[in-house]
């Protein structure tokens, strides 16, 4: 018989939401959602849903174990997670990522200055 595949998901508004009927079956619903049954069903594996205990991504404690997805992860609770997860570092010492399908570029924002005498100005030799 294959071993259930344990997947633990946190819900967040708009991006991953548990739709559990009442047949049993499970409808991931949101962006995140649709994909991650997308790559589950592609996997042809028998999995179970499960939700983040603390509802969060995961941040490190300071006794080395992790919150969230990526702590369930990490102690065997659950056997792989997938969302709007940040690969980092600190992350990748606890548990493997896959490729990343998503970059998301971050750009800073700041007050725009008032006028900036230039060095190479006429007015300045």
């Amino acid at each position: 018989m294959k071993q259930k595949t344990f997947v633990v998901v946190s819900p967040m508004e708009l991006l991953m939401h548990v739709n559990r009927k009442g047949n049993g079956d499970v409808q991931l619903e949101g962006c995140e959602g649709k994909f991650l049954q997308i790559v589950l069903e592609a996997l042809r594996i028998q999995y179970e849903i499960v939700v983040s205990k603390d509802l969060l991504y995961g941040e490190p404690l300071p006794d080395g174990n992790f919150t969230g997805m990526i702590g369930m992860v990490q102690r065997g609770e659950a056997d792989l997670t997938g969302g709007y997860l940040t690969m980092n570092e600190v992350r990748s010492k606890v548990v493997n990522f896959s490729i990343p399908y998503l970059i998301e570029e971050t750009t800073f924002i700041t007050p725009k200055p008032g006028n900036i005498k230039s060095n190479f100005s006429p007015s300045s030799f």
